[in-house]
C-alpha cells in the first residue's frame, strides 16, 4: 500500500535496480514500482493491520499527484525509447528486434547486397542483426563471428586462432561502426588486410543510424539531445553519422562505394500489425525522397581500393614474373 511504509525488497532486487538514484522523497515509492514492473519483478500484497491516529499529514497533494505523474510519464517515454532514464538504464536486456524473427528495412536491404555479391565466406563483426547472419548461412555461406571489441587485435592478428581478413569475400558491419572508438582506423587497417584471392577485393556491407534523422533534428531545435537505451542516440554510440559524413569517412579511408540506401523507421517491427506496415511504407517513400533527412540507417555496400601493402605484393609478382 503506497503510503503505510510497510515494504519489503529481496536483495536480489534491490541489487538489480539503481535505487540509490530514486528521489528521497515521497514518490520514491512510485520509482522503485516502476522500477520493478520494467524488470518484471514479483510483486506480491498482502493485508495489515493500520491505525490512523490524530497525527496531521504535511505532505504537499499536487505536488505529490505531478511527481508520481511525471515518473509514470519518463517511464513510458524510457519505453519507447523517447529517453533515456537513469534510474531504468541498462535494466532490461534490449535485443534487436531482428533476432526475434521481424527483420528491420536494414536487415533486408543489407541481406540483399549479399545476395548480389552471392556471399560464401562472411565474416559479422560485431554480431548485429543476425537476420542477415541466418539468411547467409541458410543459403549455403560460411559465417564467422567477430566481437567489436575483439575486432582490432584480430586485425593486427593477435589472434591467431582466428582467420584473416583476406579469407572473407564478404565482411558485414552492421550496427557495429558506431561501436567503434576510432572507426576510420579501423576501416584503413581493414582495407590493408581485406584482399581476397587473386587480389579480389571484399564486399563490405554497413549500416549505421542516421543523427541527422528528422527526429533527432527536431530535438536538437528544441535544445534536447537525448540518448536512449535503442535507437539512434543509444547510450552505448560511439561515434555517430550523417549520410554525407559516413560516405566522405569510407572514401577518405580509400573504399569506392558501389551502392547508398536509405532506410525506414522499422515501424513494422517495433508496432506490428497494419498500423506499422502503414507507417513503415510512408516513411520508406519519404527515404527515398530525401534520404539525409528522413532515412533512419544508412546502408552502404562498398569495397577497398587497394592499400600499400597489396601495391607492393603485386610489384613483387610482376618483378618476379619478369625476372623468371
Amino acid at each position: 500500500e503506497f503510503h503505510s511504509g510497510y515494504r519489503g525488497y529481496s536483495i536480489e532486487f534491490l541489487n538489480r535496480v539503481p535505487f540509490e538514484v530514486n528521489t528521497n522523497d515521497f514518490h520514491f515509492d512510485t520509482e522503485i514500482l516502476l522500477q520493478a514492473a520494467h524488470v518484471g519483478a514479483r510483486i506480491e500484497e498482502f493485508a495489515i493491520p493500520t491505525h490512523y491516529g490524530d497525527e496531521i499529514c504535511y505532505v504537499n497533494g499536487l505536488s505529490y499527484a505531478y511527481q508520481v505523474l511525471m515518473a509514470t510519464i519518463r517511464f513510458r517515454l524510457h519505453r519507447v525509447g523517447v529517453l533515456c532514464d537513469m534510474k531504468l538504464r541498462d535494466l532490461q536486456k534490449t535485443h534487436h528486434a531482428a533476432k526475434s524473427g521481424h527483420p528491420y528495412a536494414s536487415d533486408v536491404l543489407a541481406w540483399r547486397a549479399c545476395q548480389g555479391a552471392r556471399a560464401e565466406r562472411v565474416l559479422d563483426i560485431g554480431c548485429g542483426p543476425r537476420f542477415v547472419a541466418g539468411r547467409c548461412r541458410e543459403a549455403g555461406s560460411s559465417v564467422h563471428h567477430l566481437h567489436v571489441d575483439d575486432a582490432a587485435e584480430w586485425l593486427r592478428g593477435n589472434q591467431e586462432t582466428q582467420p584473416g581478413a583476406a579469407d572473407f569475400d564478404t565482411i558485414l558491419l552492421l550496427d557495429a561502426l558506431e561501436h567503434f572508438e576510432d572507426p576510420e582506423r579501423f576501416l584503413v587497417e581493414l582495407r590493408t588486410r581485406s584482399r581476397g584471392d587473386a587480389g579480389k577485393p571484399p564486399l563490405l556491407i554497413i549500416s549505421t543510424p542516421n543523427v541527422a534523422f528528422i527526429a533527432v533534428r527536431l530535438f536538437l531545435l528544441l535544445g534536447r539531445f537525448t540518448y536512449a537505451e535503442r535507437g539512434i542516440l543509444h547510450f552505448h554510440h560511439r561515434r555517430l553519422f550523417t549520410r554525407a559524413s559516413l560516405l566522405r569517412s569510407l572514401r577518405d579511408c580509400g573504399y569506392v562505394v558501389d551502392s547508398v540506401e536509405g532506410s525506414p523507421v522499422p515501424f513494422a517491427a517495433v508496432l506490428g500489425g497494419r498500423t506499422g506496415r502503414v507507417l513503415e511504407g510512408l516513411s520508406r517513400l519519404a527515404a527515398r525522397i530525401w534520404p539525409s533527412l528522413f532515412a533512419f540507417q544508412i546502408v552502404v555496400a562498398c569495397h577497398p581500393l587497394p592499400g600499400v601493402r597489396q601495391l607492393l605484393g603485386e610489384a613483387e609478382e610482376v618483378r618476379a614474373e619478369a625476372v623468371g
